[in-house]
């Protein structure tokens, strides 16, 4: 409520500096709005490189960790070399570890993909590794098309971009102390850089621009996967901890999907070299058996006969060691053991959290993207990131 005095004030101000204050609030308003809405997400798209070769017809420049200019005129190649303590630039040495590179008005070109954002480069004791800084919503450009086939039901890419959305916000708050908050690897969530924007994609990141998952007031860790082929995980039995939206749900909703049944055949000999690279004493193999199973039909662990005694896995160890696209999933049984082990399963993924081909069903039966988020995520809120921001600074 304003008082008499203030009231009186106001209307000794000239009507001109009124506006002008009132333009200031806007505009600063906006930017505020801005920060909150083009949150920055930092993202690995190179790791354990020799070299590296950048291109950019607009031009680039590069910085030391300072902001200082290290070189005084946008070049449009450069070729980077680590070497001991330093990095040769375009064969001339510069001191540190860490460069930044940026383009004037376009892309920079890596090999022949475009990225969009500016580039840290460092040395990691005699490798590089490529760090891009970029707006997270243009970050959401270069993820949902390789996540999803862009030509799914948009409803499906929508659900796709608000969890994709969700985990990097998430990981960006796990990770503010480190060089980057994600790789851009099934490590994290694939992303392609500029190459890979699809129109379809870019529709349904800008149809739910700053909406993300939370629960109890913040983001979820929002775990998702392929396919199910059955309810979906706890992510107790995967990784060991609890969280009430990451609990099963019945899923028979993605039979359509190439993943749904799978054989394999892993060679046994390779197996035991793949233990022993890992850390493990074995010997000659003897038997591989599942034996304990998840509420779902998981297999949580993995009992390993061999010459020199009995190794027992936890099944999505097991599965990392044989390798993801070896063993698509940890729902499977042994058929026959040999020189091979065959496996017969079924599922892509590790079963926490969204199925993707469920939720492409689901899009396709006409149920909305709150209502596909609420299936697989109990309990979950949908919010705007701005105003969780907004709420939690409160």
């Amino acid at each position: 409520m304003r008082t008499r005095s203030q009231s009186a004030c106001a209307k000794s101000l000239p009507f001109s500096l009124i506006l002008f204050s009132l333009f200031i609030f806007i505009v600063q308003s906006l930017f505020d709005h801005l920060a909150i809405a083009q949150e920055m997400i930092r993202v690995a798209i190179f790791q354990d490189i020799k070299t590296l070769d950048l291109k950019s017809d607009s031009g680039m420049t590069i910085q030391d960790p300072r902001g200082d200019r290290l070189l005084a005129k946008p070049v449009h190649t450069i070729h980077i070399v680590p070497s001991s303590d330093k990095l040769l630039i375009n064969q001339k040495p510069f001191s540190g570890q860490t460069i930044r590179i940026g383009s004037n008005r376009g892309d920079i070109l890596i090999e022949t993909q475009p990225f969009w954002g500016v580039l840290d480069i460092t040395n990691k004791q005699g490798l590089l590794q490529v760090v891009e800084t970029l707006n997270v919503e243009d970050y959401l450009r270069g993820v949902v098309p390789l996540e999803l086939d862009p030509k799914w039901h948009p409803e499906a890419l929508k659900v796709q971009a608000i969890v994709a959305r969700t985990y990097a916000l998430y990981q960006k708050r796990q990770n503010s102390g480190k060089d980057y908050d994600l790789v851009a690897t099934t490590n994290d969530q694939v992303y392609g850089g500029k190459k890979v924007w699809d129109f379809r994609a870019t529709e349904a990141v800008l149809a739910t621009k700053g909406r993300v998952l939370t629960y109890a007031g913040q983001l979820i860790y929002s775990a998702y996967h392929s396919t199910s082929a059955g309810p979906t995980e706890d992510a107790r039995e995967v990784w060991g901890f609890d969280l009430p939206y990451l609990r099963g749900v019945d899923c028979p909703f993605d039979v359509q999907s190439p993943w749904y049944q799978w054989d394999r055949a892993i060679d046994l000999v390779a197996f035991e070299k793949e233990l022993r690279r890992n850390g493990f004493s074995i010997g000659t193999i003897a038997t591989v058996t599942p034996y304990r199973f998840s509420r779902a039909g998981r297999v949580t662990r993995v009992r390993v006969l061999h010459s020199e005694g009995e190794l027992v896995l936890r099944g999505n160890e097991f599965r990392r060691i044989l390798g993801y696209t070896s063993l698509p999933s940890s729902h499977f049984k042994i058929e026959a053991i040999g020189q091979q082990i065959h496996f017969r399963g079924m599922g892509s993924g590790h079963g926490v959290g969204l199925c993707q081909w469920g939720a492409k069903e689901l899009a396709e039966r006409g149920y909305s993207d709150e209502q596909i988020l609420a299936h697989y995520y109990p309990g979950v809120q949908l919010l705007d990131a701005e105003a969780l921001e907004m709420a939690q600074v409160r």
